[in-house]
């Protein structure tokens, strides 16, 4: 099973700004909200913002597990 790494950067950011925000650290909250708005397309006071179609497409396209089906099982040595 393969993770979704952007969701796990999206969590952590989002744990920093909580956190920064909480300890009341306008100026550091505001810098991770500023990443997450950025490069994540991910606005912490209102959720995702419409990402623009030449972004989207610029956007590297996820690894991809291997099409091919298993890999034969080979004899027990003697």
């Amino acid at each position: 099973m393969l993770r979704d790494v952007r969701a796990d950067f999206i969590a952590a950011y989002l744990a920093e700004f909580k956190a920064l925000a909480a300890a009341g650290r306008r100026e550091g909250a505001e810098a991770v909200a500023a990443v997450l708005r950025d490069y994540y397309g991910h606005d912490v006071h209102g959720g995702e913002t419409p990402v623009s179609v030449e972004a989207a497409v610029a956007a590297p396209l996820p690894e991809t597990a291997a099409v091919s089906g298993p890999q034969p099982r080979r004899a027990a040595r003697k």
